[in-house]
């Protein structure tokens, strides 16, 4: 790969440090990162899956009180650090699907100094619950899908991203650029929340955000198990699948389609020598269940895991977007009732949570635009 001289300086600049080029103090802007980071804690990660997969939510299926319930807790929570209404005074978004139902995205806003805006994001919902028949008769009920791993692990790293954002804002002010946090709804019926958003942006130019103000997009999903190729990792570090582009295999592929999004996100690994990154997008798609039985297999198999993200519906609506990935395997309780909160691996999902914000900060304290050259080759 040939790097011009142009873009090494764009790099370096980027990823030589979380620290800003406006006066601000380097030793204490790092302390403040540092503050930032040990906010996200596994006691506060372990209690928020365990509420997400409570019997009471069941299953956060759409369209159901137990989605909704969901739905206006993640609300609160971020009015809670401060965020802000995406849409003026409501943290809900409500958008219709087929057959009557209604589902909705939780989006909080922090306000940077630009509208550059950075967006974090993980489904909230989940497949609800089990009838032992098909005439949904509620005294037939024989279970609900938890989604501990799917995605109430997602959901509860992005919060804690965003709570890490929230804490060094309130210590140093405003960030260079805007943060959108979003829980999206109706994602198991086809990514129907994130579509709903990017719909409204194109439909709606005079919304605080545009398409064109997005710079970058990191979504998270199924962040909480053992990945099988913690077998194959060196020194025996916990895996992170890292999807940012279609079909590719290595570190090097990864950095040849996201030269700058490559630099950041190793420079921000090496805070954490546990992790290991897999940059193995085309291996993960192969194995995933049932994918060659899929109706639309012949879609999945070209476009992989990196289709499958919420943060897709973005780069499909604006080329040359950068977008992240955060995601594990498709393990044996995936999409059953037995994806359960106990079944979780807190230290991994802290350490991605972590690895995560440090990605995320580095870009929107940063000047320079990651680009992605997402082109299938």
């Amino acid at each position: 790969m040939k790097w011009s001289i142009s873009l090494l300086l764009a790099v370096c600049v980027l990823a030589g440090g979380l620290t800003r080029a406006d006066g601000v103090d380097a030793k204490a802007h790092a302390a403040a990162v540092e503050r930032a980071v040990a906010t996200i804690s596994e006691p506060e990660a372990r209690g928020m899956v365990r509420l997400l997969t409570d019997p009471h939510v069941a299953g956060r299926g759409t369209g159901s009180e137990g989605f909704l319930f969901a739905a206006r807790m993640m609300a609160v929570r971020l009015e809670e650090l401060g965020d802000e209404p995406f849409y003026g005074d409501s943290y809900l978004q409500s958008f219709n699907l087929l057959g009557g139902l209604q589902s909705m995205n939780v989006l909080g806003f922090l306000p940077g100094e630009t509208r550059e805006t950075v967006v974090l994001s993980a489904h909230l919902d989940h497949l609800g619950v089990e009838y032992a028949d098909f005439d949904l008769d509620p005294r037939k009920l024989s279970g609900y899908y938890p989604g501990a791993d799917d995605n109430a692990s997602g959901v509860t790293a992005v919060f804690q991203v965003a709570k890490a954002f929230a804490r060094i804002q309130r210590e140093e002010g405003r960030l260079r650029r805007s943060v959108l946090v979003a829980f999206w709804g109706a994602e198991e019926m086809g990514m129907r929340g994130s579509e709903a958003l990017a719909k409204r942006f194109q439909q709606t130019p005079s919304l605080r955000v545009g398409p064109a103000d997005l710079v970058f997009v990191m979504n998270m999903d199924m962040v909480g198990r053992r990945y099988e190729g913690d077998d194959e990792a060196p020194g025996g570090r916990k895996t992170v699948l890292v999807i940012g582009s279609p079909r590719t295999r290595t570190i090097e592929q990864f950095a040849h389609r996201n030269p700058i999004l490559a630099r950041v996100l190793t420079e921000s690994a090496q805070s954490d020598p546990a992790l290991f990154l897999n940059f193995d997008e085309l291996r993960q798609n192969l194995r995933a269940k049932n994918v060659f039985e899929e109706p639309k297999a012949v879609w999945w198999r070209f476009w992989g895991v990196y289709g499958r993200s919420d943060s897709y519906t973005f780069a499909k609506m604006r080329p040359g977007l950068a977008t992240l990935f955060f995601c594990g395997p498709e393990h044996p309780d995936y999409h059953e009732k037995s994806d359960t909160w106990e079944k979780l691996d807190y230290d991994r999902l802290v350490r991605i949570s972590r690895l995560a914000f440090r990605v995320a900060f580095a870009i929107a304290e940063s000047a320079v635009t990651p680009i992605c050259d997402c082109k299938e080759e």
